[in-house]
Order: C-alpha cells, then structure tokens, then sequence
C-alpha cells in the first residue's frame, strides 16, 4: 500500500482552509485504512469458520477462545482509533469556527485568549443547560404520565389488579 501524494508541503505558509483540507484528507486515509484493517479481520474469520460455517480446520476450543479474543482485539483497537478520530475532526471544527469568532492577529494576547475562554465557556454552558432542561422536561413527562397512572386508581379496584393477566395478554 503506497502513502498518499496529493499533499504539497513545497508552500510555506498554507492557508488555513488549505491546512482545514489537509486534515480532513488525512482523517480520510486513516478511516480508510481502518476500513482495510476490518475487512482484513472479517476474511480472517471467514477463512476460520469456513464458506459452510463447518471450521474445516477442525480447530479445538482453545483455539476457538484465541480467535474470539483475537477478534475482540481487532474491534477494540478500531473503535479506540475511531475515537480518536473523531475527536480531531471536532477539533478541526472547533478550529474553523474560530476563524470566524477571532482575529489570527493577537491570537497569543491575554486579554483576547481571556475573552476567547469566555465565549467558548458560555457556549459549553449553554449547550449543558439545554441538555439538563431537556432531561428535566423528559423526567416531568414520565412522573406525570404516572401520576395520571395513580390517579386513576383508587382504593376499591387497586386490589383488582392482577399484573400476571396483562403479562399472559402480551
């Protein structure tokens, strides 16, 4: 497998968009090779099982146990790089959307990195406060949900209730 050639590291000082579509690029090879990596490990495992799902190597159960650990390894390590990748493209993002929301110029000046914090706080902020208010507004639906439950029974047919019909009717 050859390396990529498309990136042209003879300009000195790239623009950002180019460097934002250098990045992605190599985001791009590395799924890619992810990609290669999984399918190397599933014809692994088809050539252990066999076309007729019949193991035509015979194999022990020892060895049955080290391709399961084998292939537990394989998917643990791609989701692992995944993860990874993942967070470089948000990193990436988050790098682009300062473009917009900063000056480059002054970029290492205190004052503006403080106010820079500041804006990138309040919109973690926000986005928290808005997960919380949907988890709260979900848990008020469910407690009404039963409380108009409860408030349907009363005393004289809550003893009716018999939970060993409803699971039989399913």
């Amino acid at each position: 497998m050859n390396m990529p050639h498309d990136a042209d590291y003879s300009n000195p000082s790239p623009s950002r968009q180019e460097i934002i579509d250098q990045l992605l690029g190599a985001i791009t090879h590395e799924e890619m090779a992810l990609a290669n990596f999984l399918n190397a490990g599933a014809s692994k495992i088809h050539a252990f099982i066999g076309a007729d799902l019949n193991f035509p190597t015979h194999p022990s159960n020892q060895e049955i146990i080290s391709m399961n650990k084998s292939s537990l390894h394989l998917l643990r390590s791609v989701v692992i790089k995944d993860w990874f990748l993942l967070n470089k493209l948000e990193e990436i993002f988050i790098f682009d959307e300062r473009q917009f929301s900063a000056p480059i110029s002054g970029l290492f000046d205190e004052e503006m990195n403080e106010e820079v914090n500041e804006e990138l706080n309040e919109e973690v902020n926000e986005e928290v406060n808005e997960v919380s208010e949907s988890e709260a507004d979900e848990e008020n639906e469910a407690s009404s949900e039963t409380e108009e439950k409860l408030a349907g029974m009363n005393d004289d047919n809550f003893g009716d209730y018999d939970e060993s019909q409803e699971f039989f009717r399913e």
